[in-house]
């Protein structure tokens, strides 16, 4: 993914592009370019459930979480599937998409999100450690 400025000169990436320039989670509310994608990154302490969920009015934005050494082979021709994608709970009804469990180990683990719209959407992407 190759940002462009005004005059559409390529600028390199941006944050949230590539896993390396991942975003934190905020919990804020985001807007989406149709088609777009963004990375997050979340620290996490083996043994502490981890849930992410996603608010997005209903849009069509999915999400997929990649641990450590998975998000390696992103983009590669060796690409291996994510740890998980998040889904609708009927348990969770206030969310779009949720995805909890617990993962294999410390570090630094990343969330995919994709905007499968032609339009700009907006979302909310929340990590919870408990």
């Amino acid at each position: 993914i190759v940002a462009t400025d005004g005059a559409g000169i390529g600028v390199g990436p941006q944050p949230g592009d590539i896993p390396s320039m991942a975003l934190d989670t905020t919990c804020d509310w985001q807007p989406l370019d149709g088609g777009g994608e963004t990375w997050y990154k979340i620290p996490y302490n083996q043994g502490t459930p981890l849930e992410i969920t996603l608010d997005a009015y209903g849009a069509c934005v999915s999400f997929e979480v990649w641990d450590p050494d998975q998000v390696k082979s992103w983009g590669t021709p060796d690409q291996v599937m994510p740890v998980g994608n998040g889904s609708p709970n009927p348990d969770e009804p206030g969310h779009d998409l949720t995805w909890a469990g617990h993962l294999a180990g410390n570090g630094t683990y990343f969330v995919h999100l994709t905007n499968n719209d032609a339009v700009t959407d907006s979302y909310r992407l929340c990590s919870t450690q408990r």
